[in-house]
């Protein structure tokens, strides 16, 4: 059950690792094309950032035991987001965030995600045999991406 724990620990490390990155890109380019649209993209990583880290620390927890641990590992995933921001002001060329650089960018980040999500998380949450639980928190998922699209 450790190992099989701790791997997904790893995955999920690393799947949302490659995330965080491109939003924190995101969150610098939306916010300098305009306050609001900044805002909105803000709010809406800084809400789902929450989950984010509490899938990576509770398989982490899972597997070793640790609550330190599975701080320091949420923790790091989530450093990289401020790091896309740092990248995508200072160092990336003027129009590869925009247009097609940025369509390139999410567009491996939600395949990476995709993949996970079908390979590891669905599984896991099925495993689990709560399917009203595991429909619901799909549904939340899938609402707040609507409500969020919405909104910018």
């Amino acid at each position: 059950h450790q190992v099989k724990q701790w791997r997904l620990a790893m995955i999920l490390t690393m799947a949302l690792t490659a995330h965080n990155f491109p939003e924190g890109l995101a969150v610098a380019v939306s916010s300098l094309q305009s306050d609001r649209l900044g805002f909105v993209v803000m709010a809406a990583i800084a809400v789902h950032n929450i989950p984010e880290g509490i899938a990576i620390a509770m398989p982490v927890l899972d597997a070793t035991g640790s609550r330190i641990r599975a701080l320091q590992l949420a923790t790091l995933s989530g450093l990289a987001e401020p790091l896309g921001a740092i990248v995508a002001i200072a160092l990336l060329p003027q129009g590869s965030t925009q247009g097609r650089g940025m369509d390139f960018l999410l567009c491996v980040v939600g395949g990476v995600m995709s993949c996970v999500a079908f390979t590891e998380l669905l599984p896991e949450a099925h495993a689990q045999r709560r399917p009203v639980c595991m429909a619901a928190g799909l549904a939340a998922g899938a609402g707040a991406m609507l409500l969020t699209h919405e909104l910018a």
